[in-house]
């Protein structure tokens, strides 16, 4: 029961921020000024996606077909975020997590 918790709170995104944080802090010796402004833009480019292409994907694509594109575009971009600590890697992998 534990472990099945455990993974039901790490699929919580407040939960995963954390983690994320002390990655770009640890693994990528960002700066706070660096984290500060990339938690900035993330949070314009969410919104801005949020407010124009997801409704746009969900107008050209049934329920299933648009929570199976964000998913697999989620996937791809924590794949390209988990090949190498490198913020080379870390900010294009947002661009195809952004409509989920």
């Amino acid at each position: 029961l534990t472990v099945l918790t455990t993974f039901q709170m790490f699929l919580e995104g407040k939960n995963v921020s954390d983690i994320a944080q002390t990655w770009v802090r640890e693994g990528l010796k960002w700066s706070v000024t660096g984290i500060r402004n990339f938690v900035i833009i993330y949070g314009i480019l969410c919104t801005l996606s949020s407010s124009h292409l997801a409704p746009w994907l969900r107008g050209k694509l049934n329920a299933k077909d648009f929570t199976t594109l964000t998913n697999s575009l989620n996937a791809f971009g924590f794949f390209i975020r988990g090949l190498k600590a490198e913020t080379a890697l870390w900010l294009p992998a947002v661009g195809p997590m952004l409509p989920g």
